[in-house]
Parts: structure tokens; sequence; C-alpha cells
């Protein structure tokens, strides 16, 4: 029997079908091959290589910024320590890192992305030497005018305190008052000259830090002790919520006094009646901080703007010292830096609460965050850093009289041996217990080790001393660690 034909119409439909799905087939085509020209396309260099270094793509513009690339060259400075990024994204679970890497003259942002797990590796590239330049112009210009300013101001306040004490000369009421007017101000003007200083050091990575364990309830206890003459001046009362346990966090003391002082000096200045409270407790996080007010709140459309720099928000009462807008900055910089975070929450009316969270980690780790920030500033300005560790067996001065364990003295003295050998201001010091490791920017090995012979002689201590340099020991921040920990 001979099978039926399909109907012309049948056809026709059958034909339209396949059309279609011709047509969706060549539209998915182009779709591919125009998502497969992107990297042909874009402007920045990317490579695709293993993690033994072979190359497997490079896009046009690799080629052009580096066209030693095309002759397979694996072991391209581009590819420089990349063996223990790898194992370090592998251990963590991660697949994504960046790091700044000095190829030539230029310094590049460098996104390493491992794909699927390895062997792959995608390596982007993006030019940031023009941006680094601009920004080592703006610090250096924020540092010396600060430090132009800080010697005249400090001869005029002097002036003005001798002329004020009446040590040149009797003066009239109304002249003492006018003095003491310009002090108020003087003041205000070497306290934002300090921020300017504090802030372009935090963005620069070489804010110093003393770290210490630090018993926060007592430090808070003590801040309430010396708000409280201002509290009741302003006809506030000034509360403080805190756990009965211990609380110890290891901080940099002066700095975390700095965050609770800035918040709760802002929250007095902004609260007319009410309350002002600082409270802790303990967080999976860590420690969370809160400093609380019953003040007229922020404005939504204000609050992500809180914590950038000269930032002002509402009006202080008639009377109250006007901010210089940099206190929440300088909050927010120092929280960081402590690997916390800080936020705003903020109602209209019904006040505003100020709350961060410092973690609960041991010196170690603090210090290698640091050293993060540290090593990026050295690739990108090609200068060297140096790493030390002291282990000490004994802490003994040698101007000590008792013997007895002086670990705050020896940190002092210890950064006075370092600053005055190496002639650095910024040493990034922490202690830990029976240890001290130290930061040194812009120092070589050798010099390194050369104040190393000097602290030896200026400490009677059994000290187990270790230096670790770039580029001498290593090219990323692990290796150096590595070598103080080995």
């Amino acid at each position: 029997m001979e099978p039926k034909r399909p109907s012309y119409e049948t056809l026709e439909k059958m034909i339209a079908k396949l059309q279609e799905e011709l047509a969706d087939r060549t539209q998915i085509e182009r779709e591919l091959a125009h998502m497969a020209s992107f990297s042909e396309m874009a402007p920045n260099p990317i490579v695709e290589t293993d993690t033994g270094g072979k190359i497997y793509y490079i896009n046009p513009a690799a080629l052009q910024e580096f066209p030693e690339l095309e002759i397979q060259k694996t072991d391209h400075a581009a590819f420089e320590g990349l063996q223990p990024i790898l194992a370090n994204l592998k251990r963590e679970g991660k697949t994504l890192i960046t790091r700044p890497i000095k190829l030539g003259d230029k310094i590049y942002e460098q996104l390493i992305c491992l794909l699927d797990g390895g062997p792959r590796v995608r390596l982007y590239f993006s030019d940031i030497t023009e941006l680094k330049r601009l920004d080592q112009l703006k610090t250096d210009f924020v540092n010396m005018v600060s430090h132009e300013l800080r010697s005249p101001l400090t001869t005029i306040n002097a002036t003005i305190r001798m002329v004020a004490g009446e040590l040149l000369g009797a003066v009239t009421p109304d002249q003492k008052d006018a003095l003491h007017l310009a002090l108020s101000n003087i003041e205000r003007l070497a306290r934002l000259i300090n921020e300017l200083l504090d802030i372009s050091k935090i963005e620069a990575g070489k804010l110093e830090l003393r770290c210490e364990s630090v018993n926060i309830s007592l430090l808070i206890q003590e801040l309430v002790r010396n708000f409280e003459p201002l509290a009741r001046e302003r006809g506030l009362e000034l509360r403080s919520a805190i756990p009965a346990e211990r609380l110890e966090l290891f901080v940099d003391r002066d700095k975390i006094v700095q965050v609770f002082t800035n918040l709760i000096q802002n929250a007095l200045k902004f609260t007319e009646k009410g309350h002002v409270e600082i409270s802790a407790s303990i967080d999976d996080q860590g420690v969370r901080f809160q400093v609380s007010d019953t003040g007229p709140g922020i404005q939504p459309r204000d609050l992500p703007k809180v914590f950038g720099k000269f930032q002002q928000f509402g009006h202080a009462p008639q009377g109250r010292e006007k901010g210089t807008g940099l206190g929440l900055s300088l909050c927010k910089g120092f929280v960081e830096l402590h690997g916390g975070r800080i936020w705003i929450e903020s109602q209209v009316g019904a006040g505003t609460q100020f709350i961060f969270i410092l973690p609960q980690i041991a010196a170690e780790s603090l210090f290698k965050e640091q050293v993060k920030h540290l090593f990026e500033e050295a690739v990108s300005r090609s200068q060297p850093l140096t790493l030390l560790s002291f282990a000490v067996e004994q802490w003994k001065l040698s101007m000590a009289t008792d013997g007895k364990e002086m670990p705050s003295v020896i940190l002092h003295r210890l950064q006075a041996v370092v600053k005055s050998a190496t002639g650095v201001e910024s040493v990034t010091v922490v202690q830990g217990r029976g240890a001290v490791w130290l930061a040194l920017p812009e120092i070589t090995k050798t010099a390194a080790e050369e104040m190393v012979r000097r602290v030896r002689q200026d400490f009677e201590a059994n000290l187990q001393i270790k230096v670790a340099s770039y580029p001498d020991d290593g090219n990323l921040p692990e290796q150096l660690l590595q070598c103080l920990a080995a």
C-alpha cells in the first residue's frame, strides 16, 4: 500500500518550521560568535594560561602590550609568583584575587581568575600607572601642606599663650577673651591638620598601628567618666551598657579611643535633649559596639555620604563647635584597618546609631592585613619593603632597674631605635605574646640588617630576629610572611 503523501499545506508548515529552526540556530551561532569576540575586542590585555605557565590564549591587546608573549614565554614577569597565589586560592576555595604588579615602566592591577577550579587561569590586566601617580601627587601635597602649617601654627599657639598668661605684660579682660578665642581656633586648625595627615596615611597604607591587648570594658568606663561633665553641661544623660564579663581585644588603643571619641562628641553635639548611650556586646563576627543618641536623626538621602570626607549634615545647636567633617571618615578608616566594619542606622526624629564591629583576631592576622596594604604601595612605587620579627624570650630593657616585664615600654623603645636607625617615620608595629612584628616601607634588607645590629646593642634581651625583604626574599606578601614564620 502506497504511503499517504502529506498535503501541500502540511509541507508548507513543515518548511516554515524548518526555516524558523534554521533562523534560530543562525541567531544562536551569531550570538556565540559575538560573545567569543568580546576578549578580542577588549581594550585591556587578557591572557589564559595553566598553573604550569603554558599559554593557551592571548588577546590582541595583550600582544600589543606584551609582544614577547607571542613566542610562548612562560617565564614572563606577568606570571611571577603565580603558583603560591593559585595554591592559596584552591586552599581557601576561592576563584578570584587581584594584585598590583609592575611590568617594565607600568603598574597593572592584575585580576587572577581560576577557571572551573583549575588548571586553567585567566589573567586580566588594567593599567593603573597614571592613577597611582595622581594618587601619590595628592598624598605628597597633603603631607607637604600639613607639615608646612604645623611649624608656624605651633609658634603662634605658644606666643598667644604667653600673651594670654600675661608673661609679656598685663592684658585687659577683652583682650584676654580675644586671645582665648584665637587659641580655640588654632586648636581647631591643629586638629584639622592632624586629621588630614591621618586620612592621608590611611589612604597611602602608611598609618602606624601599635596594637596591644586592651580591656574594652575598662576603656568604655573611662570614656564615660571623661565625657560625663560635658553631657551634664548640655543637660544630657550619658549611659553605658557593657557585658559583665571581661572584653579583651587586640587593637591599637589610641586609634580605638579616637573612634569612640569622635562618635561620642558627634552624638553630644547634635543631641539637644535625652541621652547618649555607649554599648558593647559579643557578636558572631567579634565585638559589636554602638553609640546611640536621641538627636534629630539624618535624612535617608544623606546616609550614603556620612563617612565621606568634609561632609556636614544638619546644624549643631547654637554655641556648639562646628566639626571639620573628617571625624567619621577617620572612624571608618581606623575600624577597617583593624579588620572591622562600621555603619549607621538613623531615622529622622528618632535618633541615630553608629555601629561598628571589631573582630577578635590574633596579632599575626592583623599584621598580615597591614603587610598586604604596604606591599601594594611598595610594588606601585618600585620601592623596597622589609619585614622583621622579634621573638622575645625575656622582656628586659637595659635601662630597667627592676627587671620586670615591660612590654609597652619595650614597644615604644623598639620603635624609637628603628626610627633612629632607619629614618623611617611610619613604622607598622604589632605586638603579640612574646613577639613583635615590624613593617618598614622604603627600607632595603641591608639597611634593616644594620638596624638589627643596633637593636641588639640597645637591648639586654635574648632576641630571635628574622628579616624578610621585597624584592630580595619574595615577590608576594605571602612569601615574605613565610620567611618570618620559617
